[in-house]
């Protein structure tokens, strides 16, 4: 008869020790309810912060850019005044202001005739001298990317070349045709143009009515006008 096997003991006779059980993984902790709601707290505040940006973005579109220093012009006469080109063209006998708004923008222009010269000293024939300023106001839009693209443009039109004034403006550019001369500048949100035509009023000259082959002498006079109306409308503006 097989009997049961007796508990191997040591050598003192005393029991096998017993193996200790594996304890269970303790529970996890919750983190601290500062930290949660910080957590919370936080996500809420960048939500309403990101709400807000977005609010703000829309206003500033809605807006427009801002005209910064320009502003509106009721008449562009009153302030164009010429006096550079004057001193040499003669007094501004005519001037003939008209200006135009709209939510996106504004534009006022001023066509000016100035006193006859006695004569063209190559010809001897008497001349006809006009000048323009044309005044707009960008409201909505930044007129800087198109820039340079309408002077380019309207100078391939006249069939001369565009060459950089400097410190007038953010930029500036004066094109030269015959008896025709086109400054455009650019200043914020303001772009301002301005030209001078001369031409011969001799009736019985085969050539009357056409422009004079070269106004060189007149470039620094249209820049010296353009410089005092630009500081004009400034003032204006502010």
């Amino acid at each position: 008869m097989i009997s049961e096997p007796e508990l191997v003991g040591s050598a003192d006779g005393d029991r096998a020790p017993e193996v200790p059980l594996p304890k269970e993984p303790a529970p996890r902790s919750r983190p601290p309810l500062r930290a949660w709601l910080w957590g919370l707290g936080g996500a809420a505040a960048a939500s309403v912060l990101w709400a807000g940006g977005l609010v703000a973005y829309h206003g500033i579109a809605d807006e427009g850019p801002g005209t910064g220093p320009y502003g509106t012009v009721d008449d562009l006469c009153v302030k164009t005044e010429f006096k550079a080109l004057a001193a040499i063209y003669g007094e501004v006998q005519m001037r003939e202001p008209d200006t135009r708004t709209h939510e996106a923008l504004d534009r006022a222009s001023c066509y000016a005739s100035f006193q006859e010269s006695p004569s063209d000293q190559d010809t001897g024939f008497d001349l006809s001298v006009s000048a323009s300023a044309v005044y707009v106001l960008h409201k909505k839009t930044d007129p800087g990317p198109e820039f340079d693209g309408v002077v380019a443009t309207e100078s391939e039109m006249m069939n001369s070349t565009s060459e950089e004034v400097a410190d007038l403006g953010e930029r500036a550019y004066l094109a030269k045709g015959d008896g025709h001369i086109t400054l455009q500048v650019l200043d914020g949100q303001a772009v301002l143009r301005m030209s001078l035509d001369v031409y011969r009023t001799d009736p019985d000259d085969p050539a009357n009515g056409e422009p004079l082959p070269d106004v060189t002498d007149s470039k620094d006079l249209l820049v010296a006008d353009a410089r005092t109306l630009l500081a004009e409308l400034r003032e204006a503006g502010g």
